[in-house]
């Protein structure tokens, strides 16, 4: 009969047997897989379940159900062969997609390792974003924001009633923290405008899995994608478009469609590259529509049907036509 054991008792048991000549290399082996799985859930799980795998994100917070977090689980409730198939196959009606034509079997035991020897622990690592290391030195000197970005005062508070500090915290709030904390506390409805600001700064994390963009400047070339294209001449059921499109498609494509910002590029399969879609070059209207009321199987892409009018969907579909058509004239 075979017996299944969780790779922590064989790891103790394979130490009892070859004894303290064998520790280092079995060490070595489960540190470089630990590594591994750690390279691979920095590059294609982080946006959604978090570095420190509680599922405190952005993308969480526009995701229903929302991901996974992994610190609510141990080895018994969420084992391996659960978090194998969901890896494999994806999760019918989430945002998890297949990584089985993404990751071959040696990565996927990796992450799978990694998730539950690091998330699933006794003491699970509290990882800040915010760090040094991830390209956030003295993150400190904001101080004066933070009480907008936790919650602990509402951002429409009238400016009479803050202080000279939390007036210039909101400041700070407004026009950094919020493009990534957009779910602070309110009591009316939000006074912002969401921006597909999308891009960290000088990003410290591990983007050497696969593949490394080049970053060249304080701010990373994804931000060259988060440009809003000028096109002269738009007619006002494009310019309606636009906005739409602005507000509620670039966050995945980019303002410039070719979905090369950050959450875009980093998505599994990536967001589409709108300037290369045949039926957008093909000016296939009817194709377009479908795509948006249905969205896309085993992609990120949603159903737009009971969210967009029809009248708001002709706006979106007229722009893309106009902005990344070959009859584009920019």
């Amino acid at each position: 009969m075979l017996i299944k054991l969780p790779v922590a008792i064989l790891y103790r048991i394979l130490i009892g047997l070859l004894g303290c000549a064998g520790l280092p290399l079995l060490a070595s082996a489960e540190q470089a897989s630990i590594q591994q799985g750690k390279s691979v859930y920095d590059y294609y799980c982080y946006q959604c379940h978090g570095y420190a795998g509680n599922a405190k994100t952005l993308a969480a917070a526009y995701l229903t159900p929302t991901p996974r977090d992994f610190t609510q689980h141990t080895p018994e409730t969420l084992p391996a062969d659960k978090m194998r198939k969901a890896i494999r196959h994806g999760r019918p009606g989430t945002a998890m997609v297949a990584f089985s034509s993404v990751l071959n079997s040696k990565e996927i035991e990796a992450v799978i390792h990694y998730i539950a020897s690091t998330f699933m622990s006794e003491t699970p690592p509290d990882y800040h974003y915010h760090t040094s290391e991830n390209g956030w030195p003295n993150h400190e000197r904001y101080q004066s924001a933070f009480a907008f970005v936790n919650g602990d005062v509402s951002i429409d508070t009238p400016t009479h009633q803050l202080t000279p500090e939390q007036q210039t915290g909101r400041n700070i709030f407004l026009n950094a923290c919020i493009s990534c904390h957009d779910h602070t506390l309110t009591t009316e409805e939000p006074v912002w405008q969401p921006q597909p600001v999308s891009y960290p700064r000088n990003p410290g994390i591990d983007v050497t899995y696969k593949k490394k963009p080049e970053i060249t400047s304080a701010a990373s070339p994804y931000a060259l994608h988060d440009r809003l294209p000028v096109i002269k001449g738009l007619s006002k059921i494009e310019k309606q478009g636009q906005a739409l499109f602005q507000s509620n498609c670039a966050f995945c494509h980019a303002a410039d469609g070719t979905g090369r910002n950050w959450i875009g590029s980093f998505m599994q399969p990536p967001a589409r590259d709108l300037t290369r879609s045949t039926i957008i070059n093909q000016g296939k209207k009817n194709k377009i529509l479908h795509v948006i009321d249905n969205g896309l199987p085993n992609t990120s892409m949603p159903a737009w049907r009971d969210v967009l009018t029809p009248q708001q969907k002709n706006e979106i579909v007229a722009y893309l036509l106009r902005a990344f058509g070959n009859s584009k004239s920019k």
